[in-house]
């Protein structure tokens, strides 16, 4: 158990470790993958900014049903979901 532990570990370290070696040896593609994240990023702030933190009625007594961080967390992730399928389908249908 011990010897999986090591080489989970191992494996983790590398996985982090390598691309950073690749993306200095060639910096444009790590300028794409900074762009891509950004874009990404700029999804979610989106999703942000229209999510709504009005409690929900409910017969339930559930306390997080009146959280407002938990009800923009579930808003965000919702929006950023609709957003991304979105483009999925503008992709599809644009380059066939």
């Amino acid at each position: 158990l011990i010897w999986a532990y090591a080489l989970i570990g191992l494996a983790a370290l590398l996985s982090v470790l390598f691309p950073l070696i690749q993306s200095i040896f060639n910096p444009k593609n790590a300028v794409k993958a900074l762009i891509g994240l950004a874009g990404l990023g700029l999804i979610f702030l989106v999703g942000y900014l229209m999510a709504d933190a009005t409690p929900i009625a409910s017969a339930v007594n559930n306390p997080d049903l009146a959280n407002p961080s938990v009800l923009i967390f579930a808003d965000t992730a919702v929006i950023a979901t609709y957003i991304l399928f979105g483009v999925a389908l503008l992709a599809l249908v644009f380059t066939g």
